[in-house]
Formats: structure tokens, C-alpha cells, sequence
């Protein structure tokens, strides 16, 4: 699992140390990582290639538009939106089990 983020991989950091969600994360893509922020796809392809995965092996959960452009731009098929978004690409949801159900996992 990664996380791309336009924080600084500082502060990206010390959020995942406090909430214990740093266990789970195999990648990290920050802010001040990246030439070109999101929507551009650098900062998903970065993480994609350090996960040494590709476009259609992942999924991608985003809080703003912007994390949504950027899947779209890079090609990723399945985006979920915390929120409403107008979009048929775009699955929205009300909160993260929402995906567990999507998927089938639960």
C-alpha cells in the first residue's frame, strides 16, 4: 500500500507515526519528492514504480479532486472519492468500508 501526498514527507511522516497507519504503508511519495504535483502523474507513477506496480494492479482512494485527476490522468481504472464526485469513472463513498463492500471483501 502507498501513499501519495503534497505534504512534505516530513509532516506525511509524523501523520502516519501518530495515527499507527505506518505499519501498513510499503511506500511514501511526497510533496517536495516530486517535480510536478498532483493532478500531474508523476507523483502516482513514482509510487507505482517503487511498489513495482502498474496501472490496472491498483486502485486509488483520494479526498480531493486532485488526487481523482491524477489517477485519471495516469490511467488507474478503479478510483474511489471520499465525497460526491461527477464523474462515471469515479466510484464515490461515504467512508472507506465502502470499498471493502465494492470489492467484494467483506
Amino acid at each position: 500500500m502507498g501513499v501519495v501526498t503534497s505534504s512534505s514527507r516530513r509532516v506525511a511522516v509524523r501523520a502516519l507515526e501518530v495515527t499507527g497507519l505506518d505499519k501498513y504503508i510499503d511506500a511514501l511519495v511526497a510533496g517536495d519528492e516530486v517535480t510536478k504535483g498532483k493532478p500531474d502523474p508523476e507523483p502516482l507513477m513514482r509510487i507505482l514504480s517503487m511498489l513495482g506496480l502498474g496501472v490496472r494492479d491498483v486502485v486509488v482512494v483520494g479526498d480531493s479532486r486532485y488526487d481523482v485527476e491524477m489517477a485519471l490522468n495516469t490511467g488507474v481504472e478503479v478510483v474511489f472519492f471520499l465525497g460526491n464526485y461527477k464523474d462515471p469513472r469515479v466510484i464515490s463513498i461515504k467512508n472507506l468500508m465502502d470499498i471493502v463492500h465494492y470489492l467484494g471483501l467483506g
